[in-house]
């Protein structure tokens, strides 16, 4: 019978290849996984700062910037596999699309602010799940 640390490995295992796919990334690579292991590190060097920039746009008002930096993070979230977050990042983008125009007069009204908020909670949660998948990934694909 498998013991308790054997178990939580297991259950961190499936849970990491649920949140990435990382043999579809790598595929979508060319099939390399040292690469794959380079874009993987990239990502977690250019998405640490994401949600804090992404806060503070938004408290700013400046929707532009806002898109634009959760456009990128669907995008690398894509490359890497996962593919949760990517959606997730895609329904942040969808919301905040009426006000991305530098230009815009129209400011989202309290309500429309209100599910700004809403959404940018789940997104903090699937990038923190995401991270912590990667982490927990095995070192040769299944």
């Amino acid at each position: 019978m498998p013991d308790k640390n054997d178990l939580e490995a297991t259950r961190r295992l499936r849970s990491s290849v649920t949140l990435v796919d990382m043999n579809a990334a790598i595929t979508r690579l060319g099939g390399s996984r040292t690469f794959y292991d380079k874009v993987v590190a990239s990502f977690r060097e250019e998405v640490a700062h994401y949600m804090v920039d992404l806060q503070r746009f938004l408290a700013e008002g400046d929707y532009h910037h806002a898109m634009h930096r959760v456009h990128t993070l669907k995008g690398l979230a894509g490359t890497v596999g996962a593919t949760a977050l990517s959606v997730r990042a895609a329904q942040f983008e969808a919301l905040l699309n009426p006000w991305q125009d530098a230009a815009a007069s129209e400011q989202p009204t309290d309500a429309e602010r209100a599910s700004i908020a809403h959404l940018l909670q789940p997104l903090e949660l699937e990038m923190a799940q995401t991270l912590d998948a990667l982490d927990q990934l095995p070192r040769e694909p299944l």
